[in-house]
């Protein structure tokens, strides 16, 4: 299987009888011309020119099982409803292409900010009958795989005129060698390539996907894709976020209210933050802790309130945590009421540090063990690089020493929720040189 980074940078080597015209098999027709390009060797895409974007070089992985997303933005010209779309695509292996391994899914976003937000349309899926999705080789080669052309249908989905929406392709049908969206061109060099749970400006990349959709497409600059405040800009628009989750956001495009309260223990005394982010949290009773540990932006603050927005109370506060990577916050809090709504604020310092910001929340479960102490004696040292070493290579029989969650609370050094060889260099960092006796990794 090539490495997802070499599949998704080799070129195509252009095989089939169709790579010399025009528009034959590669979607390469501009926008505007020809009204009725039929694509691939079928069943074909009959979809014209000024639907589509065209099949450019390389692929990108969108394989769902593997927590890789895929999103593509688009407009009409004209208040529409859309039915119909054709992508290109190639799979990591020859085991994945036998018909009836896919299980592709389309979903249909509002724009946020510069990316996806509320879902609009869909999620349609071919395993639950929502999605009907033909495919046929083209006859072209990507990256050393025989690449195919997809035509899917769900019902109807309307979509304003002029307004830019996002469309995510993936496939959870191939597991164990992932399967590629074909790169396009002809748009405005905009797509998303997600590894989280929510689609965040730091997903954006330089490229565009080789899309059709069974309406004219509007011509697309990067501004017109750029609307207002990302989800949770303010208290009444936060986002709900539960135990276990890790939201990988930014504070870029945020805005900063003067109604926002004041973060009670900010270095240098009460303030308001600079692109705050409001989250609402239920508890599920005892305690919770909350972190932007690992974040990119260089220096976050948190806070956490009862009550509701506008009438909020105060209940913990981190600035510069002192149990977390420098610049980070992180509040522990215990005696939570089940079932109560609780909210979270979390900003940047200053305009010069905003930027991502992964906030996470763990509960109950990790309460009482340190990340790092890899061999639950309540000491990280040395002695725990064993034990480390054996919840990686042998996960089965760590958990039957140590328990299911000590696994994931001592051993996930890198903290982004799974417990796997990217953990190996945050660990190794964490060994060489050691917290304070009583205190986690960083």
């Amino acid at each position: 299987m090539p490495s997802l980074v070499a599949l998704a940078l080799l070129p195509v080597v252009a095989t089939s009888r169709d790579s010399a015209q025009p528009g034959g098999g590669l979607f390469a027709v501009p926008r505007s011309s020809d009204p009725a390009v039929v694509i691939g060797h079928g069943p074909p895409c009959t979809l014209s020119g000024s639907h589509c974007q065209s099949a450019a070089a390389s692929a990108q992985n969108s394989t769902r099982a593997l927590g890789v997303r895929v999103a593509e933005n688009f407009q009409l010209p004209t208040t529409s409803v859309v039915t119909q779309l054709c992508w290109r695509g190639v799979y990591g292996n020859t085991s994945c292409e036998p018909a009836g391994m896919d299980d592709f899914q389309v979903v249909y976003y509002a724009l946020r900010g510069q990316v996806a937000g509320n879902v609009v349309g869909g999620p349609f899926r071919q395993s639950d009958g929502t999605l009907t999705v033909q495919r046929a080789l083209t006859g072209s080669i990507v990256a050393g795989r025989q690449e195919y052309q997809y035509t899917a249908t769900h019902v109807g989905v309307s979509f304003p005129a002029l307004n830019c929406h996002w469309v995510e392709i993936t496939n959870a049908g191939t597991p164990q060698c992932a399967w590629y969206w074909r790169h396009g061109s002809g748009g405005d060099l905009r797509s998303l390539y997600d590894t989280g749970l929510v689609y965040t400006p730091s997903d954006l990349q330089s490229l565009d996907l080789a899309l059709c959709l069974d309406q004219p497409l509007a011509a697309l600059t990067q501004s017109s894709c750029i609307s207002g405040e990302p989800q949770g800009d303010t208290c009444t628009d936060a986002i709900p976020i539960s135990c276990g989750d890790l939201l990988m956001l930014s504070t870029a495009q945020a805005t900063t209210a003067q109604t926002d309260p004041h973060f009670s223990c900010r270095a240098g005394g009460p303030a308001i933050g600079s692109g705050t982010l409001w989250f609402s949290f239920i508890a599920t009773g005892g305690g919770a802790v909350f972190e932007t540990c690992g974040s990119a932006a260089p220096d976050t603050q948190m806070a956490l309130y009862s009550g509701v927005c506008g009438a909020w109370t105060e209940i913990a506060c981190s600035d510069n945590a002192t149990d977390c990577t420098p610049g980070a916050a992180r509040i522990e809090v215990s005696g939570l009421t089940s079932g109560e709504r609780y909210l979270l604020q979390v900003a940047s310092r200053d305009l010069a540090s905003r930027g991502p910001v992964d906030v996470r929340v763990t509960c109950g479960e990790c309460e009482g063990m340190l990340l790092g102490d890899a061999n639950a004696d309540g000491v990280i040292n040395n002695f725990d690089i064993d034990a480390f070493v054996l919840a990686l290579v042998d996960p089965d029989v760590y958990v039957q020493v140590y328990g299911e969650a000590a696994r994931a609370c001592r051993n996930d050094a890198n903290r982004d929720g799974a417990v796997n060889n990217f953990d190996i260099d945050a660990f190794v960092a964490c060994i060489l040189a050691l917290p304070d006796p009583g205190q986690p990794c960083p």
